[in-house]
Parts: C-alpha cells; structure tokens; sequence
C-alpha cells in the first residue's frame, strides 16, 4: 500500500500518542542494595528502598503544543530584552565617549584661550605695538573663538548622546519576566 508521506506522519504521531498514553502514570524514585539511584516507570522490586512516586498525567497534544508556544513566546520576548538592552548600553558608551570628547574641549579651549590671551597682552602692551600687531591679535582671537566654538559643539553633542541614551532606556523598558 502506497500512502503519502502526509499521512505516514500522521499515523506515526497517533501512535506515539497512544503509546505514551499507554505509559504508566507514575514516576518511581528507587535505591538499589548497591545504592543506585533508579527512576522508571516500573515498580521497583521488592528488595529496593522507594524514595518517592511521582503521579503525573500525560499531555495531550494541544497541551504539547500550547507549552512550546509559551516557550517560544518567550525566548523571543528574552531576544528582543537582550537586542534592547544592548542598544541601551551602545547608547550609553556613545554618551560617554562624547562627554569625555567634551571634557577635553573644554579644557583645550580653556588652555588655547589662557595662553592665547598672555600672548595677546604682551602683542598689545603698548598702543603701538596694538596697531603694528593688530592683524597677528584678530587671528588669535579667532583661534580662541574656533576653539570655544568646538567645545560648545562638544558638548551640545554629549548633551544629544545623554538624551539619546536616555530615550534607549525608556524604550527598553524593564526587561520581561524569564519565568
């Protein structure tokens, strides 16, 4: 007889039930006179010392099936708490690396501005020495300005990251239950 292959698995999953269904309905815990730890479906002999038995119920296949999509639900809601939080610390690295970026701006600019105006002062003495310097002044101003121009983007950068981050936590929300 020639069935399809459909219909061999379908023959093949009903005896599988109906033998575990044939099954005993209790798990026996035993020890052995060589003190052997045993767990079967049969009875122990008489000689062996029961430590416990289990009664259970087989599961039918809809019970099999609902079991597994609860186990699947939740392996994808642990990836997906797994991916969140993982974009939330990525979020968090970019944060410090740009506020640690901000910090050493920051202090460059302080140094280029403190050196840069002693220098500016000694150029500037004197009203002559402003008018024969005037042209040498204006570019270092502008050095100090471009440097404090770059730790103010500095920071409006860090300040962007930090809300970033912030944002990825909510978003992720607290992880879901593993249980």
């Amino acid at each position: 007889m020639n069935l399809p292959k459909i219909s061999l698995r379908f023959l093949s999953l009903l005896l599988s039930l109906a033998i575990s269904n044939a099954l005993a309905d209790k798990l026996y815990t035993w020890t052995d006179e060589k003190g052997h730890l045993h767990i079967t479906d049969e009875p122990p002999p008489h000689t062996a010392k029961v430590r416990d038995v289990i009664e259970y119920a087989p599961r039918s296949l809809q019970e099999l099936n609902a079991i597994h999509a609860r186990e699947e639900k939740r392996s994808q809601e642990r990836q997906r708490d797994s991916q969140s939080q993982q974009k939330v610390l990525e979020a968090k690295r970019r944060a410090e690396d740009a506020e640690i970026r901000a910090k050493e701006a920051v202090q460059h600019a302080e140094e280029v501005t403190r050196s840069t105006q002693k220098y500016i002062w000694r150029l500037g003495s004197t009203i002559e020495k402003k008018r024969r310097f005037r042209k040498r002044i204006q570019a270092l101003e502008k050095q100090i300005e471009a440097a404090q121009a770059q730790a103010r983007e500095a920071v409006e950068q860090a300040k962007i990251a930090a809300e970033a981050a912030r944002i990825a936590e909510e978003e992720a929300g607290p992880p879901a239950n593993s249980f």
